[in-house]
C-alpha cells in the first residue's frame, strides 16, 4: 500500500492519511442573500447531501440559521472559486503504517476525536524544496511518527497542515476559514509575535495555541489559551544560576573573554550579580587576540575554578580552549567550565575539548543521539521517510514528535483541553511540564536541562 500525505495551501485544510482529504464536520451560519446552492458550493458539497445533514432546510433557510457542513472525500473548494493547489510530499513509501493508523471513519463512534492544526511556511509555491521547507516538513513527518505511536491509546485525531507561506496576510485568510473555529490545537508556525497573537486573536477560547519556535514570543503573558513550550529567559536564567552557584559553591568563579565581549552577556551579568550577594568575588580575565596559558599564572593551581565566559560564539571558544586545557592539567583540584546552549551543537572535536574540562551546558533542549529511544527514532524514521533526520539542533523530526506525543495524550488527559491535563512528558529532545503564568494568563513550560560532559566522555542529563 502506497501512502501519500497530501498537504493544501494558504486556505484550504486536508487532512493528511491514506492519500484521501478528509474535513471535520462544521457548522456554517447562513449570511444574508446566501442559498443552499451558494453554500454547497463553497465547501465543495452536493445541495442533496447539504439537505441529508440539515433535513429543515428543504422548507428553506434564514439568515442566521446555522447549518451542519461535512465536506467530500478528495476535493475541497476555496470561497473565492480560485483552484486549490494540492501538493504531494515525496513521503511515498511501501507499507507505511504511520498514517493509516489515525485514519478517522465515516462511521459514528462514542470516543471522540479531536483536531489539530499545524501552520508552517511550507513553501509549496517554490519551484524547487528548500532547506527549510524540508526542515518543516521533517516536523510535520515528526508529528505523524507520534501519533503512530500512540495508535494503540485508541485516541482518534485529525491532523490538518496549512501553509502559511511565510506571511501574515496568508496567515490571516487561513485564519478567517470557518473550520479553524472546530481545532483544538493550533500549532503556529515559526516566526514573530504578530503570528502568534494573529492566531490566538482569531480562535476559540477553548482551542489551545502552542508555540514551539518562538522562545522569545511572551504571548502567553496576554492570552489564556497559548502556551509557550521553550522556557522563557528570565525563568531559564534564574533557573540556571541558583543550580550553578550551589553546584559550583566551592569553585572560584573566572570570567574569561576579549574586549569585544566584555559587558555585552546579560547571562554573565546576571551571573555576577547572584555572586556578588552571596560576597563571592568574580575574578575576571580579559585577553586581546586569544588566550594564552600565561594569562593564568596568577591563579592557585591548588585551587577549584569554574570558567565561565562572556561570549557563547564558536570562535571565541577556539581563543580561550586549549590554554583552560593545559592549565588544567597543572592542577591539583578540579577545574570545569560554563557553557552554554549552541555548544550542545559542537562538532566531535569540539565534544572532546567539553569532556576535557568537565563541561557544564545549559540548553531548553537536548537530543542523545547515542541514546536506545533515540537510535530507535531515527531508524524508525529512516525506515519510515527513506531519508535520515536533518541533525541541526534543536533537531525538527524530533520536536514534531515530541510535540505530537504531548499533545495527543494531552487532549486525551484534558478531555479535548490541553490546559485542563494535568501532564508531565520527558520526551527524546524535550521535557514539557506546562506551569500557568500568574493571572488571568497562559503556560510555559520552565523544563531546562543541565548537560554535564564528563572527562570519561560520559554525558550526564538532568532535568530542572
Amino acid at each position: 500500500m502506497k501512502i501519500r500525505a497530501l498537504i493544501a495551501v494558504i486556505a484550504f485544510s486536508c487532512l493528511l492519511m491514506n492519500a484521501n482529504v478528509y474535513d471535520m464536520p462544521l457548522v456554517h451560519k447562513v449570511a444574508k442573500g446566501e442559498s443552499l446552492y451558494g453554500i454547497s458550493k463553497q465547501y465543495g458539497m452536493l445541495v442533496d447531501d447539504l439537505l441529508r445533514l440539515n433535513p429543515s432546510a428543504k422548507d428553506g433557510i434564514k439568515v442566521g440559521e446555522e447549518l451542519v457542513i461535512r465536506t467530500p472525500k478528495r476535493r475541497v473548494e476555496a470561497k473565492n472559486d480560485k483552484k486549490q493547489n494540492v501538493v504531494e510530499d515525496d513521503l511515498s513509501v511501501e507499507n507505511d503504517p504511520t498514517l493509516s493508523t489515525i485514519e478517522v471513519s465515516d462511521t459514528i463512534i462514542e470516543q471522540p476525536i479531536y483536531n489539530v492544526a499545524i501552520f508552517m511556511p511550507f513553501m509549496l509555491n517554490e519551484e524547487t524544496m528548500s532547506t527549510a521547507t524540508r526542515t518543516y516538513l521533517d516536523f510535520y513527518k515528526g508529528f505523524l511518527l507520534a501519533a503512530d505511536a500512540l495508535k494503540d491509546s485508541g485516541q482518534k485525531i485529525n491532523v490538518y497542515a496549512y501553509d502559511t507561506y511565510n506571511s501574515i496576510d496568508s496567515l490571516n485568510l487561513i485564519l478567517a476559514q470557518p473550520q479553524i473555529q472546530q481545532m483544538n490545537v493550533v500549532i503556529a508556525p515559526p516566526g514573530n509575535t504578530a503570528s502568534v497573537k494573529a492566531i490566538a486573536n482569531a480562535c476559540d477560547k477553548s482551542t489551545t495555541i502552542l508555540n514551539a519556535f518562538y522562545a522569545n514570543d511572551t504571548t502567553h503573558f496576554v492570552k489564556k489559551n497559548v502556551i509557550q513550550a521553550n522556557v522563557v529567559r528570565d525563568v531559564m536564567y534564574d533557573k540556571t544560576i541558583s543550580w550553578l552557584v550551589n553546584e559550583y559553591s566551592d569553585y572560584t568563579p573566572i570570567i574569561i573573554g576579549s574586549p569585544a565581549n566584555k559587558n555585552r552577556t546579560s547571562m554573565v551579568e546576571e551571573i555576577k550579580r547572584k555572586y556578588k550577594e552571596l560576597d563571592v568575588e568574580c575574578k575576571e580575565i580579559i585577553f586581546k587576540r586569544s588566550l594564552n596559558v600565561v594569562d593564568l599564572d596568577g591563579l592557585n593551581k591548588r585551587a577549584k575554578y569554574l570558567f565561565i565566559p562572556l561570549s557563547s560564539s564558536e570562535k571565541e571558544f577556539e581563543k580561550f580552549i586549549e590554554p583552560i586545557k593545559e592549565f588544567r592539567n597543572m592542577c591539583t583540584e578540579d577545574v570545569a567550565l560554563f557553557g552554554y546552549p549552541e555548544w550542545v551543537a559542537f562538532k566531535d572535536s569540539q565534544r572532546t575539548s567539553l569532556h576535557a574540562l568537565n563541561t557544564v551546558v545549559y540548553s531548553r533542549f537536548y537530543f542523545n543521539e547515542k541514546g536506545d529511544k533515540e537510535k530507535a527514532f531515527s531508524q524508525k524514521f529512516l525506515d519510515v521517510y527513506k531519508a535520515p533526520i536533518k541533525k541541526s539542533p534543536p533537531i525538527q523530526a524530533v520536536l514534531g514528535y515530541d510535540c505530537g506525543y504531548y499533545l495527543i495524550n494531552a487532549l486525551r488527559d484534558g478531555n479535548g483541553n490541553v490546559l485542563d491535563a494535568d501532564l508531565k512528558y520527558s520526551g527524546l529532545q524535550y521535557t514539557f511540564d506546562f506551569t500557568d503564568v500568574e493571572g488571568e494568563k497562559g503556560a510555559e513550560n520552565r523544563s531546562l536541562y543541565i548537560v554535564r560532559y564528563r572527562s570519561n566522555n560520559d554525558v550526564d542529563v538532568k532535568v530542572l
